[in-house]
């Protein structure tokens, strides 16, 4: 009897006054939920980077890159794996490339990105911003002839061992930080990350 009485009330007052309110708190809470256990599984790489370029972006490609990386870079973050994660950005003049330039813009001023791949008119876009790249040589790295803070990378070892070489130049920089970014231990292991992956790329040492 008690639970007809339950019944009848919440189906003809709390249900009716409510429904829409409740079905509203249980999509939010199935959000937040699932929001939760996508961060509890994701991984957290040790070393990423990004790559940009005019045209159609093909992440694919960097698959090779990043698992051959795993092999030389270190497990910073102590989670007992190497994790590297490169993204590919095509700045194209369609609409996923005009999101794509948006979300580049975004990386571009986030200290948690320091190494770039760029094609020729990203890099030379790029270039006429003064002290935004570190000067290479100044991490021990070679400098191509033109601008130091710039290093071609797609005619390197590693790119032709994957044939991801030969259809348009590429070149690696890494991002010019504050003092203040420089003294956090984070900042610095993931600097000695972007020059062995540098190092990687050229195969020195490997």
């Amino acid at each position: 009897m008690k639970m007809k009485r339950f019944l009848h009330w919440f189906q003809n007052s709390f249900w009716f006054h409510y429904k829409w309110h409740t079905l509203g708190a249980l999509f939010v809470g199935v959000l937040v939920i699932l929001f939760v256990i996508d961060m509890v599984n994701k991984e957290n790489p040790d070393f990423s980077y990004i790559v940009a370029f005019e045209g159609y972006a093909l992440p694919d490609l960097l698959t090779g890159i990043d698992r051959s990386a795993e092999e030389v870079l270190s497990d910073i973050n102590g989670d007992g794996k190497v994790i590297v994660s490169g993204e590919a950005l095509g700045l194209d003049d369609s609409q996923m490339g005009v999101a794509s330039r948006v979300k580049f813009t975004t990386m571009l001023v986030d200290a948690n990105n320091l190494v770039f791949i760029l094609d020729t008119p990203t890099m030379n876009m790029l270039a006429r911003e003064e002290n935004a790249f570190v000067p290479l040589d100044t991490l021990g790295l070679p400098v191509d002839d033109g601008n130091p803070s710039f290093l071609r990378v797609d005619q390197t070892p590693a790119f032709q061992a994957l044939g991801l070489t030969g259809d348009f130049p590429l070149y690696l920089c890494l991002k010019q930080l504050t003092q203040e970014q420089l003294l956090q231990p984070h900042t610095q292991a993931q600097m000695q990350q972007a020059v062995a992956f540098a190092r990687f790329l050229l195969q020195e040492g490997h």
